[in-house]
């Protein structure tokens, strides 16, 4: 393989250090991802309705759950995006930083699947999306 071929070696990107700076607290991490993933404000992604349900835990009073309100599942995709920024991607670019994010969001959404339908999902999902290589770098 050339030496001199696009990768990780020339690619500019984010730190952990980086990030932490970008994402000092958990509201601020919060705010950013949910602007990213919902400019027009929260919706539903199964039926894209708008009264989705808020809540709070006190984990600091001890309480980890109140009914259906808990942060299992963020804590499942913190865990996976950490595990994929040490274990893959070492730098992520903060100009493509929402395809990473969505990339584990994705992931963390058809976990419940097996391993079939998780590899028919990412196809379908790729039906008719074409992202160009002078279209990722002009980014």
């Amino acid at each position: 393989m050339a030496h001199n071929a696009p990768g990780k070696h020339f690619r500019e990107g984010l730190t952990l250090a980086q990030l932490f700076t970008m994402f000092p607290d958990d509201k601020t991490a919060e705010e950013w991802f949910v602007n990213r993933r919902w400019p027009d404000g929260i919706r539903c992604p199964h039926c894209d309705h708008d009264d989705v349900q808020d809540g709070a835990v006190a984990h600091s009073m001890r309480e980890f759950a109140r009914g259906p309100v808990h942060t299992n599942g963020i804590e499942s995709l913190w865990s996976m995006f950490k595990r994929g920024y040490v274990g893959t991607y070492h730098e992520m670019s903060e100009a493509h930083l929402h395809r990473y994010v969505d990339e584990f969001t994705g992931r963390h959404n058809i976990r419940p699947l097996d391993t079939l339908e998780q590899m028919g999902s990412v196809v379908e999902g790729s039906v008719g999306k074409r992202l160009r290589y002078a279209d990722l770098v002009a980014a």
